[in-house]
């Protein structure tokens, strides 16, 4: 779709945003040697939701503080 795009749109470069899990990697090869850069999220690999566990998701960057929270709201810093 993304090539298709590209020459519908006679341009050289492009920017594409893709669903997490809708993609192959094929196709985002084809994407970076066509100039179109493809935006994808990082597939979710993690069994831990389905374990009961927490998940990446569950912690919480505060960049002015530089630590995370964890769901507890406790923080996960070094002091």
């Amino acid at each position: 779709m993304a090539l298709q795009a590209q020459a519908a749109m006679d341009v050289e470069e492009l920017d594409v945003v893709a669903e997490r899990g809708y993609f192959k990697s094929v196709e985002i090869l084809a994407c970076a040697e066509a100039d179109i850069a493809a935006i994808v999220p990082r597939p979710q690999t993690s069994n831990n939701k389905a374990l009961g566990l927490f998940d990446r998701e569950d912690f919480h960057y505060i960049p002015e503080d530089d630590e995370y929270r964890c769901p507890a709201g406790e923080c996960l810093c070094g002091h």
